[in-house]
């Protein structure tokens, strides 16, 4: 329920993108940067440079600039102490000896040698900065490693946010157990065909979620079969439109739409499964129609997060994979993360809130935008009441008039910490009207959820999003 939750609010708190802007020099002019929590890093002495697809900077002005301690130990080992955690290796070697506060050591093995150039000890920033737990990107259009201290960030932002974390805390559930969510969705539309006459169809989905703190397994179903009627395909067949095979084959896709996911959390891998996309792309099917396609997202490891997610985590998320669409934009992540903060705590910050007896009430109407887009609106206003039990409860209405043309959607929503219900009506003018009902519910269970889909399926792996993204937009071939 949190997750979903989370979701939810990460949907409220996605803002617009800045552009990237234009370089005024190209690409292969830049100097090789690292920008830390959206400042630039100064080497005085020894530049960045790229070795074997690697960032590798000189060593000490990095950890010191990270407030690290560097000794060089005689017999070669170089040592780190940065807080409660330190680092060593030898200059010339692929690993890192990371030991923590409580004296327990760990080997980080990296794929590129340190080495000395010109008396200044270089090492590849990723694997550094990641062992002392920061974000790592790289940015091609700055040709910029770029670093950001993610825990502090998230820290900072949702010191903005105590009521609404405070809130979403007390809908989290246990960390220590597995969880099935239940859910159904229904639209009811109604329209007019050309002739005036009014056609109706209904969708209805059916919805089965598992997740623990590893991975997360849904399975959807989607029933279209009212659509078959307005295509009277009986006619199609007669008509020579389409065989009878064809027929039944759209009677049978439209009545049990499927679809299958699977995110490892730890790996960060998705695994997606729709025949019906199959169907469509070709005629050829695998054995039981069990294509999955895998990709991964490049958020990390998000297993630590269990359930505990704030305002800052998911603000924090949002950018972070937004960075990971566009190769141009990591070096803007921190002001960006930053600014949306901002944005967001204007409408869900603690000042946004009234305390009404042990409950806190949210509220926002036309009067809080200014007046330009104000006048975009015939309505506007939505109201959050979150209880001392943890329960929520919203309403929500908008209507707008745009050359002609009408909508209006209304509705309201609880939610608690197994439960969920949301009721909306759309009433879009000669388009129609819909009503969208929703239900969740969530147990404890003993079912685990996969991790990996089934062991004949066939896998087609698109490799990583930033990867796909970066091919796409014609990048170095860089990395930090």
């Amino acid at each position: 329920m949190k997750k979903i939750l989370s979701l939810a609010l990460a949907l409220v708190l996605a803002l617009a993108l800045a552009v990237p802007s234009f370089a005024a020099e190209t690409t292969a002019q830049k100097d090789i940067q690292v920008v830390l929590n959206g400042e630039s890093v100064a080497f005085p002495d020894a530049k960045p440079e790229l070795t074997s697809g690697r960032t590798m900077v000189p060593y000490r002005a990095l950890m010191e600039t990270l407030g690290g301690k560097v000794e060089y130990v005689t017999g070669g080992t170089i040592t780190c102490k940065l807080g409660d955690t330190t680092l060593s290796f030898e200059a010339g070697g692929k690993v890192v000896t990371k030991t923590g506060a409580d004296g327990k050591s760990e080997s980080i093995q990296m794929d590129v040698p340190c080495y000395i150039k010109a008396g200044r000890t270089y090492v590849p920033v990723r694997f550094f900065a990641q062992a002392l737990g920061y974000d790592v990107f790289w940015d091609s259009d700055d040709r910029a490693a770029v670093l950001v201290d993610k825990d502090a960030l998230i820290e900072e932002i949702d010191k903005s946010f105590t009521v609404l974390n405070e809130a979403l805390a007390k809908l989290a559930s246990d960390p220590n157990k597995n969880y099935k969510t239940t859910a159904t969705a229904n639209i009811a539309m109604t329209s007019k065909d050309e002739t005036g006459a009014e056609v109706k169809f209904d969708m209805k989905m059916d919805m089965t979620m598992i997740q623990d703190q590893q991975s997360l397994e849904m399975d959807a179903k989607i029933d279209m079969s009212s659509l078959l009627k307005e295509m009277d395909l009986d006619a199609a067949v007669k008509s020579g439109a389409m065989t009878a095979e064809e027929a039944e084959a759209m009677r049978q896709m439209l009545s049990n739409i499927t679809m299958k996911m699977i995110y490892d959390y730890k790996n960060d891998v998705i695994y997606m499964n729709m025949p019906l996309l199959d169907a469509m792309a070709t005629e050829e099917t695998t054995v039981n129609g069990e294509t999955w396609y895998k990709m991964t997202l490049g958020l990390g490891d998000l297993s630590g997060m269990k359930d505990s997610s704030t305002v800052g985590q998911t603000i924090y998320m949002m950018e972070k994979m937004a960075a990971s669409l566009d190769a141009n934009a990591p070096a803007q992540l921190y002001d960006a993360v930053k600014a949306d903060a901002l944005a967001a705590s204007a409408f869900l910050g603690d000042s946004a809130y009234t305390k009404v007896g042990s409950s806190y009430q949210w509220s926002f109407d036309k009067s809080k935008l200014d007046s330009e887009t104000a006048a975009l609106f015939d309505d506007l206003s939505m109201t959050i009441k979150a209880n001392s039990d943890g329960s929520m409860k919203m309403t929500f209405k908008m209507g707008m008039t745009q050359e002609g043309s009408s909508v209006s959607v209304s509705g309201d929503g609880t939610m608690t910490k197994d439960s969920a219900t949301i009721t909306m009506n759309m009433d879009m003018g000669e388009m129609g009207t819909a009503k969208i009902t929703m239900d969740m519910k969530m147990a404890v269970t003993t079912e685990k959820p996969a991790a990996v889909p089934p062991a004949a399926a066939q896998i087609v792996d698109l490799g990583s999003l930033d990867a796909m993204m970066n091919s796409l937009a014609g990048a170095t071939g860089a990395a930090a």
